[in-house]
């Protein structure tokens, strides 16, 4: 059965979580961090969400843009090729002051790849560690933020990024935690704005 997320987004008085991930690596911006793993997710609530995506969505079409993707932003690459360093750093602006007095949390956890071996060595003394860097360092981060949300007096939302393709929202199956949050954990195939 189809989820109907802007069912789910749109209902009053539910805790929004947007989680994404990011590598960076010594491109676009060689000046960062290299080989850096971050995790982010957001966190509103979903009375605010409606008129958000709606002023999102209208910059971007305004302005001739599918999405903010902050790496393509930064660096110019793809459809933000075209844009000034000016213009780019407009839309960052944009968007940080669009979420600023909406925001009720931030998480972000992040792990330089050359430490991994070290932590993974440690948690390994606890129990058996059978995942590489990238799903061990996005298992600590979902499983911390859903130990936070069943806490959480408000019924909450959490929405995970994905890169791969498929069709729709759908719910990952992968979190066991998952049962007491309204839909489950739910996977998107891209970007939600």
């Amino acid at each position: 059965m189809p989820i109907d997320l802007n069912a789910i987004l749109g209902t009053p008085e539910h805790l929004l979580v947007f989680c994404d991930d990011t590598d960076i690596a010594q491109q676009p911006v060689a000046s960062l961090q290299p080989d850096l793993r971050i995790l982010v997710a957001v966190q509103l609530i979903s009375d605010s969400y409606p008129p958000l995506a709606s002023k999102l969505q209208s910059w971007l079409h305004e302005n001739a843009v599918g999405e903010f993707h902050a790496t393509d932003i930064v660096s110019g690459k793809r459809e933000w090729g075209s844009k000034s360093k000016a213009e780019r750093l407009v839309a960052l602006q944009f968007i940080a002051g669009s979420f600023g007095d909406l925001l009720m949390r931030v998480d972000a956890l992040w792990l330089p790849q050359g430490s991994y071996a070290t932590h993974r060595k440690e948690a390994g003394k606890i129990g058996k560690v059978g995942v590489g860097f990238k799903g061990g360092l996005r298992r600590v981060f979902l499983r911390s933020l859903m130990e936070r949300l069943a806490k959480e007096p408000l019924p909450s939302v959490l929405i995970l990024d994905q890169d791969k393709a498929q069709e729709g929202a759908v719910v990952d199956h992968t979190w066991p935690e998952r049962e007491f949050l309204v839909g489950g954990a739910l996977s998107l195939p891209h970007r939600t704005w």
